[in-house]
């Protein structure tokens, strides 16, 4: 009985989040910088091939503050909701795929993660997995489309993120 439930979990799990459309930094193109380090702002910067870029932002507030922004190359022409996860990376097969949110992308702005979310995010790329949107791709006529977060190479540039916005004036 306890193979079936794993087998018919394995399967949930690999037909719910097959996507059409990967868009990811691979081993070999990951790249993770600080684009902005002042005493207002802290901005944590992530190149995605073929799509766009992620941004981690720490602004100077008095409120434990952290967001995550997805900058697309084509505005999203529909609002459309999507399954935020964190994915393990191929090398690490076993792990499962864990549900982080559901975040609402807006049309004609970019996506947005706020708070725990997008706090939830960073530890996850700092524990070497891949947060990861799929939602219902306008452009690809409706097909599910992924974007990931790569975690090769965020190691050192999250450690500088982290010090850089302890110097964020509250």
């Amino acid at each position: 009985m306890k193979k079936i439930i794993i087998t018919a979990l394995l399967i949930y799990f690999n037909h719910a989040y097959a996507a059409n459309n990967n868009y990811a930094a691979t081993i070999d193109n990951s790249q993770w910088h600080i684009s902005s380090a002042t005493p207002i702002q802290c901005t944590l910067e992530h190149q995605i091939p073929r799509y766009g870029q992620a941004d981690f932002e720490v602004k100077a507030n008095k409120k434990i503050n952290l967001d995550f922004i997805l900058h697309s190359k084509q505005a999203m022409p529909k609002t459309r909701m999507a399954t935020l996860t964190s994915v393990p990376p191929k090398w690490r097969p076993g792990k499962g795929v864990e549900k982080i949110d559901t975040v609402k992308f807006y049309q004609q702005f970019d996506g947005y993660v706020t708070r725990q979310s997008a706090w939830r995010m960073l530890n996850e790329l700092n524990a070497g997995q891949y947060p990861t949107f799929y939602f219902k791709d306008w452009y690809n006529n409706d097909q599910v489309t992924s974007i990931g977060l790569s975690s090769v190479n965020f190691n050192k540039s999250y450690d500088e993120f982290n010090n850089s916005s302890f110097g964020v004036h509250f």
